[in-house]
């Protein structure tokens, strides 16, 4: 898991990212480091949309499509810039304080 998660601190400290690049590179680092025996597709997931969300931004995209993207992200169909592309269009800013 502190492999997968390293990828996106690595972005951070060599780059100037989205914070789309930082929760794709967080979901490709769990998918791609497969920490856990089940469940690692749906913790990157996880992981992503709640990143975006500590970071002001609620997402949306239809179940289906979701799940199809994090399938295409763990087999390397789409590249990490494609599905921070797919995230980048999905966000939307929170409103008010969040928790």
């Amino acid at each position: 898991m502190e492999m997968g998660l390293a990828r996106a601190m690595n972005l951070v400290a060599c780059s100037d990212p989205s914070i789309a690049e930082i929760a794709a590179a967080d979901a490709f680092g769990i998918a791609k480091a497969h920490p856990f025996v089940d469940g690692n597709k749906r913790t990157a997931s996880v992981t992503a949309v709640t990143f975006l969300r500590l970071n002001g931004y609620a997402f949306r995209a239809e179940a289906i499509g979701g799940v199809k993207r994090m399938e295409d992200l763990a087999s390397s169909t789409v590249d990490e810039a494609t599905f921070a592309k797919w995230l980048s269009e999905g966000m939307t800013p929170l409103r008010g304080p969040q928790i």
